[in-house]
């Protein structure tokens, strides 16, 4: 059986709140949420010491603004932007939608802008996403792949093994690259 050994147990400003160790330390809240008062610290999943590989530190949720325009144009249209991400240490996972409206004046690479975090430049330039687009001017539904441009916050969108040049008046899809 494990025991739980501090040099402190006290509850804070009379709360049920539980704080162990220093002023420093991790609180357990009375809604059962653990509380770090440090960033970086962060808990070790399946070891018995603490191995840096195995610490949980950075974990997130939220959403962001996507963009997908033909680049040279750079004036979509979109009445209707959704993104959301989930953020697991280094590695980030999106969804997005743009609708009602459309990519700006075709002609030049498609690209979704407007990530949530720059992907890292050791990234390879390779496909980590799909999505689904289409729209007007003969444009007929299709998947897309989309290709990382490291160091950067965009996307490019090929089918077929090249840069898409047309103008979808819808666009989703989803993918994870690393930080």
């Amino acid at each position: 059986m494990s025991k739980l050994e501090t040099n402190t147990i006290d509850t804070i400003s009379g709360s049920t709140d539980l704080q162990l160790g220093s002023t420093n330390a991790t609180i357990i809240k009375a809604n059962d949420k653990i509380l770090f008062n440090n960033s970086g610290d962060g808990i070790y999943l399946g070891v018995t010491s603490a191995t840096a590989s195995n610490l949980l530190d950075d974990y997130e949720e939220g959403t962001w603004n996507p963009d997908v325009y033909n680049v040279s144009s750079n004036n979509s249209t979109w009445a209707l932007k959704v993104g959301r991400y989930l953020k697991i240490g280094d590695q980030v996972t999106c969804w997005f939608l743009c609708d009602s409206g459309n990519s700006g004046t075709s002609g030049s690479g498609l690209t979704v802008g407007g990530l949530p975090f720059t992907i890292g430049s050791s990234s390879v330039n390779i496909n980590f996403g799909t999505c689904g687009i289409w729209g007007s001017n003969n444009m007929t539904e299709r998947d897309g792949s989309l290709f990382l441009q490291p160091g950067t916050t965009t996307l490019k969108i090929h089918a077929g093994g090249s840069g898409l040049t047309s103008q979808p008046t819808y666009c989703s899809g989803t993918f994870t690259y690393r930080v």
